[in-house]
């Protein structure tokens, strides 16, 4: 009663550890007695001071930590859930509950009601909850990760996971403060239910998948339809577990505010524009679900995401909305696109100027360079089909490929700044040599021009065989 009034309560006269251990389940967390330090005399109280030898006092730099440990209400649910979960309000009071404190090594139990004790005595026979728990002794669990995460995190976690034995466990954990003594930070564990392994083969299963699914998603989105509410969930560091982000009401207009901040600049009219309740409602009765595509910015980069709307099954009520990192897919995709076109113009100039044996698209900026070949003897220069430092590659490559006349000159002449100086003051560059083609040397002739392709200069530069007289 006191917890539920947020009236501290004092127990005096502690005499035994049973009756510590029952004042702690309850929240009473100042007690006095014999059996933390009987009566001493004045001499005997200062010597134990100056010694520094325990006197059994509450350090005051903690007091507002054991407040908070002590007002977790062990006996009612929502103190862990919070009144937002309506689910904890079909959960009688007497669930399994525990305070548990967390280290960087280990892991104990400070508080537990009765249920608690017995749940861990019946599915963990020997386990004495009194003593830490090394994290060096205990596998990587979703439980293990839900207590790293809750302390990173500061929030509430919800886990699903399937014990040593097969049972299905539901459990909601909640941060409640740092120890600054001691370092330690402390979270409130409630065990929402135990499943019997007969009962949970289909329920461990849809588990996995789901954590498989949620694994895709940066950002899951819980939507009520009726009321406009909704809940935001994380995926971990690992892909494999969920964590409650915030809460939040009036989702649509909400998104488009926040979306002002976190899109990129072109992209944001747009999706403002179709990312409305009607037109998401609309796709979802005509199609099945909403899909759209847009850049978030991402240290100050433009990041291709995904977002995908679905009803939840049998629920009209609630959708469900995700979205997923497709940065490295676009890019993949832009790339191959773009060779595909670069292959075609080349296939194209290549039909009106036959003579060009080779042609490469170059970077100026970067001098990341893309090359296309028609003669399979040019395969002999040692050029990739792409790579960088182009201008540093044909100074590299030139010194095996060219004629010795004709070196110092192709060196002193083929360089990023004379290449580019040469076109801005004339149009075009050109150079001729002569290159080894197998056990001989031929005449070719190089020339670049500038082009603009998608608001970037490029580069273009061919190589074609200059014909001797006697062709």
């Amino acid at each position: 009663m006191t917890i539920g009034l947020n009236i501290e309560c004092l127990a005096e006269g502690v005499e035994k550890e049973e009756q510590v251990i029952f004042l702690r389940d309850i929240g009473c967390m100042k007690l006095q007695g014999y059996y933390y330090c009987k009566p001493v005399p004045l001499n005997e109280l200062l010597r134990r001071y100056q010694t520094g030898i325990a006197i059994g006092f509450e350090n005051p730099e903690e007091s507002a930590y054991f407040e908070s440990v002590g007002r977790v209400n062990l006996f009612d649910i929502s103190s862990i859930a919070g009144a937002d979960l309506n689910t904890a309000q079909r959960f009688f009071d007497t669930l399994p509950m525990a305070v548990i404190e967390v280290g960087t090594d280990h892991f104990r139990i400070v508080r537990c009601n009765k249920t608690y004790r017995e749940s861990v005595r019946r599915h963990s026979p020997g386990t004495h909850i009194e003593e830490p728990f090394p994290f060096s002794g205990i596998p990587v669990t979703a439980f293990y990760n839900a207590m790293r995460q809750c302390v990173e995190t500061k929030s509430r976690i919800v886990i699903d996971e399937a014990d040593q034995d097969g049972t299905m466990v539901h459990a909601i954990l909640r941060y409640i403060g740092k120890n600054p003594v001691t370092g330690l930070s402390s979270m409130a564990v409630g065990v929402l239910s135990l499943n019997d392994p007969a009962d949970t083969k289909q329920a461990v299963t849809y588990a996995n998948i789901a954590k498989a699914l949620s694994a895709d998603y940066a950002y899951l989105y819980y939507i009520n339809l009726s009321s406009d509410q909704f809940v935001e969930f994380s995926s971990g560091s690992s892909g494999s577990d969920l964590s409650v982000e915030r809460h939040g009401t009036d989702f649509f207009t909400a998104s488009i505010c926040e979306a002002k901040s976190v899109l990129y600049p072109e992209d944001y009219e747009e999706f403002a524009r179709i990312f409305t309740r009607e037109n998401v409602l609309r796709s979802l009765e005509e199609h099945g679900s909403f899909i759209c595509r847009y850049r978030m910015m991402t240290r100050g980069q433009p990041h291709w995401v995904l977002m995908k709307i679905n009803r939840m099954p049998d629920d009209p009520d609630h959708i469900i909305i995700g979205i997923s990192d497709i940065d490295a897919q676009v890019r993949q995709q832009a790339a191959f696109d773009r060779m595909t076109e670069e292959s075609l113009i080349y296939a194209r100039i290549s039909a009106l100027a036959g003579n060009y044996t080779c042609i490469c698209t170059v970077d100026p900026e970067t001098g990341n360079y893309r090359e296309f070949k028609a003669d399979s003897d040019f395969a002999g220069l040692g050029f990739t089909e792409e790579g960088d430092r182009y201008f540093e590659r044909v100074k590299e490559n030139s010194r095996r490929t060219v004629h010795p006349d004709d070196l110092d000159r192709l060196l002193t002449s083929f360089t990023r700044e004379n290449v580019l100086k040469t076109i801005e003051t004339d149009g075009s560059y050109a150079i001729s040599c002569r290159l080894r083609l197998g056990d001989t040397f031929i005449p070719v002739r190089l020339k670049a021009v500038m082009v603009t392709e998608k608001g970037h200069p490029q580069l273009i530069i061919g190589i074609s065989r200059i014909k001797e007289p006697s062709e």
